[in-house]
């Protein structure tokens, strides 16, 4: 916003006395979390913003919802690599998104088709997924609702890779469970900040590239 952006407004009100739950929106959740005056904010959602993940936020800070345990993350030295599953079925863009995260220290696999996705989803226990929009056996939509509907009270974040997407494309993908959508061709600066967005805190911290291109 312009004037005084969404954290200075967090600590604006929370210098005023306010202790309302603070949810920032932003484009850039990874560049949000290292401001000044997000230890003031209850969570940030990545713009435009999914109404799955909306509904999740408010349960979470209302007050029917039991509080939950707060876990301190584990030392840098004690965590885990990020479990990142790639479901594409060409190879060549299989190639250039291996290239893309080759140093970042993350466990990486590929399913070349929907139904291989959903079966590594059950053993890998992928921390995210990125999942093209067409793929043989079982499209991305039928794909991301089979593990929707197994998945219970865990949440897997979803992102769609896509070659172009519409307002109804968009909505489509969305309405099928996916959290997310990137179109291609992919960039390194994107790949890294998503990975960023939804590393877990007990895996080895990811840096956002500061290039622009592959």
């Amino acid at each position: 916003m312009p004037e005084m952006d969404g954290l200075q407004l967090a600590t604006w009100i929370r210098a005023a006395g306010y202790g309302l739950p603070l949810i920032l929106l932003s484009s850039s959740p990874a560049n949000a979390r290292e401001g000044a005056g997000v230890e003031h904010l209850a969570s940030i959602l990545q713009k435009p913003i999914l109404r799955a993940e909306l509904y999740r936020n408010l349960q979470a800070i209302s007050g029917d919802v039991v509080a939950e345990v707060v876990v301190a993350p584990p030392p840098p030295g004690e965590r885990r690599k990020m479990r990142v599953l790639v479901a594409e079925d060409n190879r060549t863009n299989q190639l250039v998104f291996q290239k893309m995260v080759r140093d970042i220290e993350i466990d990486l696999v590929f399913a070349d088709d929907g139904v291989k996705a959903v079966a590594l989803w059950q053993s890998f226990q992928p921390d995210m997924i990125f999942m093209d929009i067409s793929m043989p056996e079982m499209d991305e939509r039928d794909a991301a609702r089979a593990i929707r509907a197994a998945e219970g009270a865990a949440h897997v974040p979803i992102v769609a890779l896509t070659a172009h997407a519409t307002e109804g494309d968009a909505e489509g993908i969305l309405a099928a469970g996916i959290d997310r959508y990137m179109t291609k061709p992919l960039r390194k600066q994107a790949i890294t900040a998503t990975l960023a967005d939804f590393c877990p805190a007990e895996a080895l911290p990811i840096a956002v590239a500061t290039e622009t291109a592959a």
